[in-house]
């Protein structure tokens, strides 16, 4: 099980389609059985999970790397450990303890008109359009997805970072997480093969994949000015 959650949080399992993509891109790759579960009025994270286990595995757990969705089963393997669903776990857990009282899920109505206009860049036309006046990483109403999808603002979200720059305590003491997987987070956790398939443009020259992120681990490789880590 320990084994399993590891490849899941390093994106060592299965794809169906790539990264990066928005759900209604990616509908050719999604089984039949997960795009009715997209036309209903409520959907969890679970029932997700498993249509997606319908789907073949690309390649044996560990032995690759591919950008995946499997962060939102993750998701479900929360909510089955909790007995909570994944939204209430983490507004329990994470959101309330640090006073990331605009964060979640849902935006309440009230809320909608502080919510950012989001861009696409269209590199054929050299121009960009409005893609984002919504949550395009739900799939259904109700959706939480593990990988994508929760609403915040910067000083919320400094809120985290600051939390996780601090070893895993907050300014306030709260005790997130511990400095050991704080450490395993900035710490590249794929094989070499696995690292040879994240590192296939460019871009990623010179980074890894630590436990649900990108790490920089040779900044002489990715010319880029910040730290390792």
């Amino acid at each position: 099980m320990i084994s399993t959650v590891k490849c899941l949080i390093n994106d060592k399992v299965f794809s169906f389609g790539g990264g990066g993509e928005s759900i209604d891109s990616l509908k050719c790759w999604i089984p039949e059985s997960l795009i009715e579960l997209g036309q209903r009025d409520v959907l969890t994270v679970r029932e997700f999970a498993r249509a997606v286990a319908e789907l073949p595995l690309e390649f044996e757990p560990s032995t690759h790397y591919k950008y995946s969705i499997c962060h939102d089963i993750l998701g479900a393997v929360i909510e089955i450990v909790s007995g909570m669903t994944l939204g209430e776990y983490m507004k329990k857990y994470i959101f309330e303890p640090l006073g990331m009282n605009d964060t979640g899920f849902a935006l309440p109505e009230e809320k909608m008109r502080r919510l950012a206009i989001g861009y696409d860049y269209i590199n054929v036309t050299n121009t960009s359009k409005i893609t984002r006046e919504r949550n395009e990483y739900s799939l259904a109403p109700g959706f939480e997805s593990g990988g994508a999808g929760i609403l915040s603002t910067v000083n919320d979200y400094a809120k985290l970072t600051d939390t996780l720059a601090c070893g895993g305590t907050s300014a306030d003491g709260y005790y997130l997480m511990s400095p050991e997987t704080v450490a395993l987070m900035g710490t590249n956790q794929l094989t070499p093969t696995a690292l040879a398939d994240f590192c296939s443009e460019p871009r990623k020259y010179g980074y890894g994949w630590g436990y649900c992120g990108r790490v920089h681990i040779r900044p002489e490789v990715s010319l880029a000015l910040s730290p390792a880590g």
